[in-house]
């Protein structure tokens, strides 16, 4: 699975207060994740790094990032 969907996932979780779509968002993505993405995916969405902290902050990444965008996602999780 792409990293992007997983995004896309949680940018729909975090606009809708309606418990149902949150919860089918949620059950659409996890569904469609393969069985050896399924802990890497949950960690994701559950807003949690595997390996703890990384001791950077939001805003040396902000800084970090490239102005240009790809035209299409190709980083995945695994």
């Amino acid at each position: 699975m792409r990293l992007e969907r997983i995004a896309s996932t949680s940018q729909a979780v975090a606009a809708t207060r309606a418990r149902k779509q949150k919860v089918a968002a949620l059950a659409d993505c996890l569904a469609a994740l393969a069985p050896e993405e399924a802990e890497i995916g949950v960690a994701w969405l559950a807003g949690e790094l595997r390996q703890g902290r990384i001791g950077v902050g939001y805003a040396a990444i902000r800084r970090a990032m490239p102005e240009a965008a790809a035209a299409e996602s190709s980083l995945g999780l695994r």
